[in-house]
């Protein structure tokens, strides 16, 4: 036929039944893309095969910025062995200046393994314009279990304003790991904005905070979250209140048998003091049988 006669002048609609097929290695295309992954993988041995032992420790800042991330691991893991005092200033710098987020975060974390992290510098960043960068702040700062006066309350006003889920979750995370005079704080701030009601961690992690601190410091617990502001609160009065006059049963001292008569007395209507009734019942299933409720 005239159809099957032209088969071997035209296949699969103009192409020439003679043309080199685009992904051969023969053709231009192709040879050209494989030439430029070529030389990419010959750029990266070249930059990979460096003994970054052996380069001194501003070089090693300056890959930070690199594309490679193994490259920018292993430079940080140099620093971290060196620590060097004189990194210090120049990777604050790029914390503080780079428009890079994650150059920026990469410099905070050489600068921590450097020695050179501290809370006057950490006050600059719980302003940061990366929340990536506030959130890891907000982790450093509770390593040490402890802060300066000025540091709480820094912490305590991003506690207020902080718009992004992630570093609520860690000034939460970081609260318990304070002690109750700063910590409880963060979590009633955080608590109170009801932001993060319908979220699947916060909510429990906030009482994670409230709970390491429910025995030691009853009293602030109690003065906190049952105050008239508290129960207005909808995370406070659903999630905390009700749990905490349970943990404070289940403990059974006499301080917490006070928290919570305490507790029950600041229930604002029926329906909250029977909920609360219910959750004192609770606590004192489970406390051991000997001797539960004897100082009610």
């Amino acid at each position: 036929s005239a159809v099957s006669g032209k088969v071997g002048e035209r296949v699969s609609g103009d192409r020439p039944a003679n043309a080199v097929p685009s992904h051969s290695p023969t053709h231009p295309l192709t040879r050209s893309r494989l030439s430029e992954e070529r030389q990419s993988l010959l750029t990266s041995a070249a930059t990979t095969s460096l003994r970054l032992p052996d380069l001194p420790s501003l070089d090693l800042v300056s890959l930070l910025t690199n594309r490679n991330a193994w490259l920018v691991r292993k430079a940080r893991r140099v620093l971290a062995d060196r620590r060097d005092p004189q990194v210090v200033a120049p990777l604050r710098k790029l914390v503080l200046e780079s428009a890079d987020d994650q150059v920026a975060l990469e410099s905070l974390w050489a600068l921590y393994v450097s020695g050179g992290f501290d809370e006057r510098f950490a006050e600059k960043l719980l302003v940061h314009q990366s929340s990536r960068v506030r959130r890891w702040a907000v982790r450093f700062l509770g390593d040490e279990g402890s802060v300066f006066p000025q540091t709480a309350r820094l912490l305590l006003k991003l506690a207020q304003i902080e718009s992004a889920v992630r570093v609520r979750s860690q000034l939460a995370s970081t609260a318990k790991r304070l002690p109750a005079e700063v910590g409880l704080p963060i979590a009633y701030q955080i608590l109170l904005r009801n932001l993060d009601a319908h979220d699947t961690h916060l909510p429990l992690l906030l009482w994670w905070v409230v709970e390491h601190h429910a025995v030691t410091a009853v009293d602030q617990c109690v003065e906190l979250f049952a105050s008239p502001a508290g129960w207005q609160a909808p995370m406070i009065r659903d999630v905390i209140l009700e749990r905490l006059m349970r943990r404070s049963a289940a403990e059974g001292t006499e301080a917490t048998l006070m928290a919570c008569a305490h507790l029950l007395a600041s229930a604002p209507g029926d329906g909250e003091r029977n909920r609360m009734l219910a959750a004192l019942d609770q606590g004192l299933q489970d406390r051991p049988t000997d001797g539960a409720g004897k100082n009610l």
